[in-house]
């Protein structure tokens, strides 16, 4: 049985060489020389990995850091988890790659997370698989504007929903846009309940909530406030990229009011 110590390096942190060390340089070396600099995360964290375990990494030239970055929460079980290193292992040696076909761990998955889900949807939805998160906002807007009819969707703004040309309209972020080709249409930003940054007056922090909602509701109830029919809101329930923020308990119930509403 594996305790919970060997899951990673026991000697975490350790610098041997001040990073980043020659082999490192090395290698951070011949990735600028072949990729394009959109690679950004080798700027922040110069060093080359050479393997991982648990919540460590070692690098090239011998230093072992604690990974405080998880792949973007990708890697929750940690490096070379061995229970998942021996689940993905029995799958390979079935099948790499069956498209769509149905495959015994593919209906597994889908009963699993079937099983899963919160309130009204338990036992009462289909899942869609895609390959990222800017896919599956894609999906879901799409899916809105089919529904609905209609062609506008409210954000927020600090948001991050990814970068494909369509979905970076509802990313917040202008560095993102600019570099796309595309335009901000049929999308609406308005700020996200964060007290420390907050663009109106509060009467007392914590009613940043409730001032974002009643703007909303002004702005869906009345025809002239230059908020077109929206399709849908599209929300993150943690603001990743603006800075980690969690909303007061009652945003998210009330939001969902509101769009039952309207």
């Amino acid at each position: 049985m594996t305790t919970f110590q060997e899951l990673s390096y026991e000697e975490a942190p350790k610098i041997i060489i001040k990073p980043p060390g020659p082999k490192s340089q090395e290698l951070l070396a011949k990735q600028r020389s072949l990729e394009t600099r959109a690679v950004v995360y080798s700027k922040a964290f110069p060093f080359g990995i050479d393997s991982a375990k648990g919540a460590t990494i070692k690098d090239v030239d011998g230093n072992v850091y604690i990974d405080w970055v998880s792949g973007i929460c990708v890697l929750n079980l940690g490096h070379n988890n061995p229970f998942v290193t021996a689940a993905v292992k029995t799958q390979l040696e079935k099948v790499w790659h069956a498209l769509e076909f149905p495959t015994a761990s593919r209906i597994t998955f889908l009963e699993k997370m079937n099983s899963v889900l919160p309130g009204k949807l338990h036992g009462h939805a289909k899942t869609l698989f895609t390959v990222t998160g800017a896919d599956a906002c894609e999906a879901a807007i799409s899916l809105a504007k089919h529904v609905t009819k209609k062609g506008t969707i409210v954000a927020f703004g600090g948001s991050y929903h990814g970068i494909h040309q369509g979905i970076v309209s509802l990313t917040a972020s202008r560095k993102y846009l600019q570099s796309s080709g595309t335009t901000r249409h049929g999308v609406f930003h308005i700020p996200y309940p964060y007290s420390y940054r907050f663009p109106f007056l509060v009467e007392r922090k914590g009613d940043e909530a409730k001032v974002i909602l009643r703007y909303l509701e002004s702005l869906l109830a009345d025809e002239h406030s230059g908020l077109d029919e929206p399709a849908g809101i599209l929300v993150e329930p943690i603001q990743g990229e603006g800075g980690y923020i969690v909303p007061p308990n009652d945003f998210l119930p009330s939001l969902r009011e509101l769009a039952d509403k309207f």
